[in-house]
């Protein structure tokens, strides 16, 4: 790990910040690091699992608030039966991911955040960077679906910020 001074702005080819999933303490992440051996200065847990990540209202929004690439939130309920089906691809899409985007699950039923995000539907995913809403849809996917969908939302985010910055808000 790099040490960084407050001063220091990340942006491509810049050191990256990401929470960590165990203390929640936010780390810098030099590119190009090896995503296996990038360990929390905290507390030493690995930084990337390639997993899907449970958070709560407060982990998430610190999660959100604190990384600086992207979060993708996939709101779910144990009850709902598509949301069962796609676990296997959560996993898949989140190895293929990291560390580029950090995958949260958010439990419907214990979210004051689920209700406010106004959802129609579950599943539902979720897009953030930088700290922004950049697209949202609902149903289940395969994990090439998830991939696709994320990196198609994002570029068309970047291309909207490019070309109008004070846009920073996208819909699928």
């Amino acid at each position: 790990m790099t040490n960084v001074t407050q001063s220091e702005t990340t942006h491509a080819g810049a050191l990256a910040q990401i929470v960590c999933p165990s203390c929640v303490t936010p780390n810098r992440v030099a590119p190009g690091s090896d995503v296996q051996a990038v360990k929390c200065e905290k507390c030493g847990t690995a930084l990337f699992q390639g997993m899907p990540l449970d958070v709560d209202d407060e982990l998430l929004q610190r999660h959100i608030a604190l990384t600086s690439d992207a979060v993708l939130v996939v709101v779910w309920a144990p009850w709902c039966g598509a949301c069962q089906f796609i676990e296997s691809d959560l996993i898949d899409a989140a190895g293929r991911l990291e560390p580029g985007v950090r995958l949260l699950k958010l439990n419907s039923n214990d979210s004051e955040s689920a209700r406010g995000f106004g959802l129609n539907g579950i599943p539902a995913l979720l897009l953030f960077s930088a700290g922004n809403e950049a697209g949202r849809t609902v149903g289940a996917m395969t994990a090439d679906q998830i991939v696709d969908w994320t990196h198609a939302r994002l570029q068309a985010s970047a291309q909207s910020t490019v070309r109008s910055p004070g846009a920073n808000r996208a819909r699928a």
